[in-house]
């Protein structure tokens, strides 16, 4: 496709997404889910190579571990396992990009549904589209492991740090920077002022989650130790924007906590908010520190997900005036838009064989 055609052919493909899974909320039926999902996953699965700075390498990797087995890597074994399964079944890449792409969708929507009473989902879908869509038809295996830890952090909200955990496991073994996410359940506690639940969890499970981050943190610096000591300064404009975009629409609420604080839906809704938001901010600071640290920048991804829940919150409740909320929700699309067109090589789409 040309750039015209690629630019109707991704509009048409968000405003599709955008209205399944409205059509799920306002029927409440979340088997209308499976069409954006569907959807969105044959885009990514079904591209061509060329589509994608990273696709290729994608592809061989996937190649070559049908090749020499699961075990010719030193990490990451779920990833490698699922990409040796799916060639068994079928030897064909674009199979195994398909599945890939329908398990990242399918976690990063059901999650969504969690939430599907307190966000806007026009917004949270159209957000996911235009910041993370492309990114995940490149950076294909840290996406997915982005989307395990979305989906488990579910189990927070219900105290079942057990499962939580298991899910960041899962999501390391699919890619290794998913290690940052033991730290949420500190920031969920942190921010809805339960740190006193802290003292109610097993000191077992205290015992094993201080163990496993000594053990990953020595095991990454001895592995990674030589990516963080570069450094260099090249302050970019998109994550700029975009990390201040985030810090003034959180301060013109709180500019407003007093009287928030009178209504008590608005005081529950500020505190459902500030938790998400601060799990996004982390993962812009970090994403930011990449402009120094290069290394850094892709750690922040897992918290940045985040985000969308917290514009879908902000679009959804009465902190502001409707004004304000279409002006933000303008620079989102706006730097969305260019974010999806510059970034990641996915313009022009073209599909496998095509």
């Amino acid at each position: 496709m040309d750039i015209f055609f690629t630019v109707c052919f991704y509009l048409i493909t968000m405003v599709l997404t955008c209205f399944f899974t409205k059509k799920a909320v306002d029927k409440n039926d979340i088997r209308w889910l499976l069409i954006p999902v569907i959807l969105l996953s044959l885009v990514a699965g079904l591209r061509s190579f060329d589509v994608g700075t990273d696709t290729h390498r994608v592809v061989q990797s996937i190649e070559y571990t049908y090749e020499k087995g699961i075990f010719s890597h030193s990490k990451e074994y779920i990833y490698y396992f699922l990409c040796k399964f799916l060639m068994i079944i079928w030897k064909n890449p674009s199979f195994v990009l398909t599945v890939f792409a329908l398990i990242t969708n399918a976690l990063v929507f059901i999650r969504l549904w969690d939430f599907k009473d307190n966000i806007n989902i026009v917004v949270a879908t159209s957000i996911y589209f235009l910041f993370y869509f492309g990114l995940s038809m490149n950076i294909v295996r840290q996406c997915m492991a982005i989307a395990i830890v979305f989906y488990a952090t579910r189990f927070i909200e219900k105290k079942n740090y057990k499962f939580y955990f298991l899910g960041v496991f899962i999501a390391f073994l699919v890619h290794i920077s998913s290690c940052v996410a033991i730290v949420i359940p500190v920031i969920y506690l942190f921010f809805e002022g339960k740190l006193s639940a802290i003292k109610q969890i097993n000191k077992k499970y205290i015992f094993i989650v201080v163990t496993i981050c000594i053990v990953l943190g020595s095991f990454l610096i001895y592995k990674y130790a030589g990516y963080f000591s570069e450094f260099s300064l090249n302050i970019g404009l998109m994550q700029t924007v975009c990390l201040l975009l985030l810090l003034g629409s959180y301060f013109l609420i709180y500019m407003n906590k007093e009287k928030i604080m009178k209504s008590k839906s608005l005081e529950n809704d500020f505190e459902n908010l500030r938790t998400v938001y601060y799990v996004a901010l982390l993962g812009h600071v970090i994403a930011f520190l990449g402009y120094m640290v290069p290394a850094l920048g892709r750690l922040g991804y897992t918290f940045k997900l985040f985000e969308i829940v917290y514009y879908g919150m902000l679009m959804k409740k009465s902190f502001y005036s409707n004004v304000v909320k279409a002006s933000i929700y303008g620079m989102l699309l706006l730097l969305g838009f260019y974010s999806f067109m510059t970034y990641g090589g996915i313009v022009p789409y073209a599909f496998i064989g095509g």
